[in-house]
């Protein structure tokens, strides 16, 4: 039944049927084992996630999946210990643990105002942050939506992604790209999708490796359509920009230190990468106020021109 940390139950008698739609959304986010819930007001993925140093920045991953790797890396650091030849040593395997992404999980409304989910990404060109079309990201910002319950959990959102931000920050910088405000000045949530993937080809060893070609894919386009189809990239735009969805991400950070460079402060740079996104509610039509103009009698063409100058 309905996780007690939920505070809302679903009474058919008494909400209307978009209203119950959520709430179950709700419920199973809750509940699920896919992902964690960043707007449960009780944390409880608290102790279930950890972050990880990879590469140069950091990943949120799930503690199981930690642990085990902990585990393998001491279990094969006590092998090379004791054995006196280093040939005697296991070399890895695919059946090794590795670290799993911990997957997160918000229902927002896509500012219209802010949503940048065209198929060209507004491609200008190469520049400083994208100077291939292949690295191009797509982007939009999540609001709290209107319904009150959803309000206090996105509320919970926010106050939960401080609370892990919290953890991983370096340096006593300051915090950008996931955490945001909108252009009212409220709370929001930043969001990037990677658009292409390189294609992979299985090579002699059977592993996987860039294909020679260079070539790209589309094959991770994550936005469905709560009927449950995925929505082409060129209609994006306009499916997406004011809906409430469901979207799932995963959290990564860097700390850029500028003072090497220039005399910018450091940063520390959250970036949520969009795995999925599901439409929950369309969005309303955005109404165009008609232009202000005397009704015609008759189709104003069919005057002459001195008529319709002595008006």
């Amino acid at each position: 039944m309905t996780n007690l940390n939920s505070q809302h139950t679903i009474d058919g008698a008494s909400t209307d049927p978009v209203t119950r739609h959520l709430m179950q959304t709700r419920e199973r986010l809750m509940q699920s084992d896919a992902s964690f819930y960043l707007g449960d007001p009780a944390k409880a993925f608290t102790g279930k996630v950890v972050w990880k140093r990879i590469g140069r920045g950091n990943r949120l991953v799930t503690t199981e999946s930690a642990a085990a790797v902990d585990a393998a890396q001491q279990a094969e650091a006590a092998a090379d210990t004791n054995s006196a030849d280093s040939a005697d040593i296991a070399s890895p395997t695919d059946t090794d643990p590795i670290l799993e992404a911990a997957v997160l999980s918000a229902i927002v409304v896509i500012d219209f105002d802010d949503c940048w989910l065209t198929p060209c990404g507004h491609w200008k060109g190469p520049n400083k942050v994208t100077k291939k079309f292949e690295d191009l990201k797509m982007s939009f910002q999540g609001k709290a939506p209107t319904k009150d319950f959803l309000a206090q959990d996105f509320s919970s959102a926010v106050n939960n992604a401080k609370i892990l931000m919290y953890e991983v920050a370096l340096g006593g910088a300051k915090s950008n790209g996931f955490l945001t405000v909108s252009r009212i000045a409220a709370d929001a949530l930043r969001f990037r999708h990677v658009v292409f993937e390189e294609l992979t080809k299985s090579t002699d060893n059977g592993s996987d490796t860039a294909s020679d070609d260079d070539s790209w894919t589309m094959s991770n386009w994550p936005v469905i359509h709560s009927e449950a189809e995925l929505i082409s990239p060129n209609r994006c735009n306009a499916a997406l920009a004011g809906a409430t969805v469901r979207v799932t991400f995963t959290l990564n950070h860097w700390f850029i230190d500028n003072a090497s460079k220039d005399q910018s402060p450091a940063t520390n740079c959250f970036v949520a990468d969009v795995q999925s996104i599901r439409v929950l509610i369309n969005p309303t039509s955005q109404a165009m106020s008609p232009k202000k103009r005397k009704t015609a009698r008759r189709d104003p063409a069919d005057e002459s021109p001195k008529k319709r100058n002595n008006r």
